[in-house]
């Protein structure tokens, strides 16, 4: 029997990371919002079968958003290295996907990039931005 691979979307609010899930989904399965503030208040897993393939999503509450949002920056931080601990001393996590509004790349998606793939997971798990 073929283990649920884990997969983490994350990234700053309003980025899309649960219209993302949506889409690869295939149907509405995470709460989204036109919002300036995110919906997402904390780790929702979503089991999604793609192809033969079965995997847990997690959709994250979004990163920066400043104190006074629906989940504080430093609170969202904090929550996104437990999840990612979490897993990691589980099955493990089995890719990061990195969830960004374009077209202007700021210094905060490179400080952000870095925390995640360099400094907790240190270069072991892969990651993909999408835009």
């Amino acid at each position: 029997m073929q283990i649920a691979k884990n997969v983490i979307i994350f990234g700053e609010t309003g980025a899309g990371k649960s219209s993302l899930i949506n889409l690869i989904a295939g149907e509405r399965v995470a709460e989204t919002s036109s919002k300036a503030v995110g919906c997402t208040f904390d780790s929702q897993c979503y089991k999604v079968k793609v192809n033969q393939g079965e995997y847990f999503i997690w959709d994250t509450a979004g990163l920066n958003e400043g104190i006074h949002g629906t989940v504080p920056g430093p609170a969202a931080l904090a929550s996104m290295k437990k999840l990612l601990r979490t897993l990691a001393d589980g099955e493990g996590v089995s890719l990061l996907v990195y969830c960004f509004r374009g077209p202007r790349v700021r210094s905060v998606l490179l400080k952000n990039y870095k925390l995640f793939y360099s400094a907790i997971c240190r270069k072991k798990v892969p990651i993909v931005a999408v835009v």
